[in-house]
């Protein structure tokens, strides 16, 4: 199973970059704004592990995605964080796509990828019944069940890129967000991300939350 910690993330990104059928110019474009002076912890390197763990987890326990699924989970990748707003990275991908000229850029995929960035704004219980979103989702919410030192490190990347927020505003935000998710019945909907992560996120997060006397 991949240690997250030892990607090569800027090969990772590369690699994923040279699946997106969006134009040469829109792709670096949301290079570039992935690698923004404060895309501490929402840029390219989030980015890349999301990638390497999408391709360890379907080596490690055999998972098959068709042509279509594969392309879908690709392309919410690399745009869902496009912008810090999840609305804004899905209108984002939306005009990339409408231009791209890619045979393969079908309205039924462009659809369907911004339906998953759009999905990434609100992580709770009313999954689809789709076990590809579920998948796509849970890979966002990955780096919450990573080791104990990497999440601590990621809270504080993620904290430096609020630096317009006050410590009190901050901690609510951070607060409200892992009492919300330790509340629901299952954080992770794809069978094999519920294995991997639940336990280990609601740890992660109730230790911080202790910690900060949150």
């Amino acid at each position: 199973m991949l240690n997250i910690k030892d990607i090569h993330a800027a090969h990772e990104f590369d690699e994923l970059k040279s699946h997106i059928l969006t134009s040469t110019p829109d792709k670096q474009s949301v290079h570039d704004m992935l690698s923004g002076r404060f895309r501490l912890y929402h840029g390219t390197w989030h980015i890349a592990a999301t990638y390497a763990l999408h391709k360890s987890l379907k080596q490690w326990h055999d998972v098959m995605h068709d042509v279509s699924d594969e392309l879908a989970i690709l392309h919410a990748i690399y745009y869902h964080d496009a912008d810090n707003d999840e609305l804004v990275s899905a209108q984002i991908w939306d005009r990339h796509a409408s231009h791209s000229g890619h045979e393969a850029m079908t309205f039924q995929l462009a659809d369907r990828v911004k339906r998953m960035i759009e999905a990434t704004a609100k992580h709770d219980a009313a999954r689809h019944a789709d076990q590809v979103l579920d998948w796509f989702l849970d890979l966002d919410l990955a780096p919450l069940a990573y080791d104990a030192d990497l999440f601590d490190f990621n809270r504080k990347l993620i904290r430096l890129e609020n630096h317009h927020l006050s410590d009190q505003a901050f901690n609510k935000t951070t607060a409200d967000l892992f009492h919300s998710l330790l509340h629901l019945p299952k954080i992770f909907h794809h069978p094999v991300m519920t294995q991997q992560f639940e336990q280990k996120a609601r740890e992660n997060m109730q230790r911080y939350l202790k910690l900060h006397h949150l």
